[in-house]
């Protein structure tokens, strides 16, 4: 009787251990995403809506010079950049854990977006 209640604490230790473990890796994860966000934030304050859209049309003239210097500023993987409505210029960026940040460039401003799926 006694082994079987020594066994029964270990299995209480070791679940304890597993979930106090994956609580911290997924508190790691949400604070590298947040510093991911916070570079790409960054470049996003660096680059005004003149120069991502300029970058972004002369990407599409085979110049990629431009856009590559603005890649460049966020040490994250690039997963590519798309156009919406227009005037939009979407730059997304692979973070953590298959979350995406996403550039989001307009006339009006530039933001930050967070999404899954990279």
């Amino acid at each position: 009787m006694a082994r079987t209640a020594q066994l029964g604490i270990v299995a209480l230790v070791v679940a304890a251990s597993a979930a106090v473990a994956a609580t911290s890796n997924h508190a790691n994860a949400d604070t590298r995403i947040k510093q991911d966000r916070k570079v790409v934030e960054a470049a996003a304050g660096r680059f005004g809506y003149e120069a991502i859209n300029d970058a972004w049309a002369r990407s599409k003239e085979a110049d990629p010079a431009p856009l590559d210097t603005i890649r460049g500023t966020v040490p994250l993987r690039y997963v590519g950049g798309r156009e919406q409505a227009g005037s939009v210029v979407v730059l997304t960026f692979a973070s953590h854990r298959g979350t995406c940040l996403d550039l989001v460039s307009s006339p009006i401003g530039n933001t930050v977006r967070r999404h899954s799926g990279c």
